[in-house]
């Protein structure tokens, strides 16, 4: 009988079908971290690798709204979603489960479940935000209800972030460690230019960017999934005969990633805090892995107590910067990744927790 049960059950996929995001990469990396467990996961089809000596598939429950016809469609997918949530918790064979990526619905889920249930149950979830709210002020009352009942089942939650407050109890373990894969990435020669990665949705500001980097003639590469293809192509009608700036739609594999990150003296993430806020970044912590210079949101930096150059305004962004700052910067995120981003440290709070 396994030890644990790692969960997925949103299944985030792009039009290819293909994973999108970093839960892809945590699934692999919690194995590691878990290596004296035995470890069923959970998953569907385009996560499933071949590291997962035992799985179990099931069918993707991410809402995408463009899938359903109407507001009724989605509810009944939301009551499918939640009814399946309901079924892998009881009918686990494993003792302890962990949902490793969540939404709103677990927290139902765990709410109509009566606790006697869970008796012969250990409840764990990841969290990389804090509380789920609603304009609708109706909705938003049912969930902070839901939210509040679900954390009284709830074993331990994991959050990404030290600023996530729960009810429960949290400990906090970041999207992603450091160890000495990172430290043979690293590259001293690095190239005078700021590189844009991973998915190309909505919460990044890329048109501010690129007109930025028009004006300023710093090199820009920006690479990655676009998830709108018109934004894609309207993107290369705006840098037209800039050779400063380039772009690219394409889900890069590991070792393009990591070349690109390693030798760039900076990584920005145009994040549209209206939209990204309270959150990580697996890049923004991985950029602190490879000293790299991060070019962020102030209030990002802030929320991950992460260094770096910092804005308010994308058109504010100045690089004009001495290098004893950039210096400074990167002797700081050492200082932190060595602190709390150590795998050993990690590894100690992650099975002191499941035990």
């Amino acid at each position: 009988m396994c030890n644990i049960s790692l969960i997925d059950y949103l299944g985030y996929v792009d039009s290819s079908n293909r994973p999108v995001g970093h839960v892809e990469k945590i699934l692999s990396e919690y194995g590691k971290l878990l290596n004296d467990f035995e470890i069923k996961y959970i998953v569907s089809e385009p996560y499933k690798a071949e590291y997962m000596k035992k799985v179990e598939i099931i069918k993707s429950q991410s809402d995408i709204a463009h899938k359903y016809k109407n507001k009724l469609s989605l509810f009944f997918h939301n009551v499918r979603k939640i009814l399946l949530l309901i079924k892998l918790i009881l009918r686990s064979k494993e003792k302890k489960v962990w949902f490793i990526n969540i939404d709103h619905s677990i927290f139902l889920a765990l709410a109509v479940i009566p606790k006697f249930l869970l008796k012969s149950k250990d409840v764990f979830i990841t969290v990389y935000k804090g509380n789920f709210q609603y304009r609708n002020k109706i909705a938003d009352a049912i969930m902070r209800r839901a939210y509040k009942n679900a954390q009284k089942k709830i074993k331990v939650a994991f959050v990404s972030n030290k600023n996530i407050e729960m009810l429960c109890n949290t400990i906090f373990i970041p999207d992603y460690y450091y160890d000495d894969k990172y430290t043979k990435l690293q590259s001293n020669n690095k190239l005078n230019r700021v590189v844009c990665l991973g998915v190309m949705n909505n919460h990044k500001k890329l048109e501010e960017l690129v007109n930025l980097f028009i004006k300023n003639q710093f090199e820009l590469i920006i690479i990655g999934h676009f998830t709108d293809k018109t934004r894609f192509n309207n993107l290369l009608k705006i840098i037209d005969a800039h050779k400063n700036i380039s772009i690219e739609d394409k889900k890069i594999n590991n070792k393009r990633y990591y070349d690109l990150l390693s030798t760039s003296k900076y990584v920005i993430l145009p994040y549209d805090m209206s939209i990204y806020n309270e959150r990580t970044s697996g890049i923004l912590q991985e950029a602190i892995f490879l000293n790299v210079v991060p070019i962020a949101p102030k209030e990002l930096l802030h929320y991950n107590s992460i260094k770096g150059i910092s804005y308010n305004c994308l058109s504010d962004l100045s690089l004009d910067m001495q290098q004893e700052l950039k210096d400074t910067i990167i002797n700081k995120n050492i200082e932190l990744r060595d602190k709390f981003y150590n795998y050993e440290n990690i590894k100690k709070n992650i099975q002191n927790s499941l035990k």
